[in-house]
């Protein structure tokens, strides 16, 4: 009983410390960008050093980060011009009502 009675505050204890710092930092790891990459696209979920994935175009990164956002309940993307600078932040409320993501959701499913 005590072992269960342990785990659960250390839990709530590792709980509040990962909410602490993502209020200090201002973070959001359900977040993904499409950034530049050499002569390439990478999409990254935000707080991570690797790419999920690295792809030749910029609408193709855009595209696969719009279908990761809507399956893995995602806050949405946050596009990146070649600079690196940020163009534009896309909800996921605004992906899930775009016709081109539905279709090429429904692509992928079949």
């Amino acid at each position: 009983m005590s072992s269960t009675l342990f785990a659960y505050f250390n839990y709530i204890w590792v709980e509040s410390l990962i909410s602490k710092k993502l209020r200090l930092t201002g973070s959001d790891p359900t977040r993904y960008h499409v950034i530049p990459q050499k002569s390439n696209w990478a999409v990254k979920r935000e707080g991570t050093q690797r790419a999920t994935k690295i792809v030749s175009t910029r609408d193709s990164a855009i595209s696969f980060a719009s279908r990761i956002a809507i399956t893995l309940g995602s806050t949405g993307v946050t596009v990146h011009r070649a600079d690196g600078t940020i163009q534009k932040r896309i909800p996921t409320t605004a992906i899930k009502k775009s016709k081109k993501t539905r279709r090429a959701i429904a692509k992928k499913k079949k």
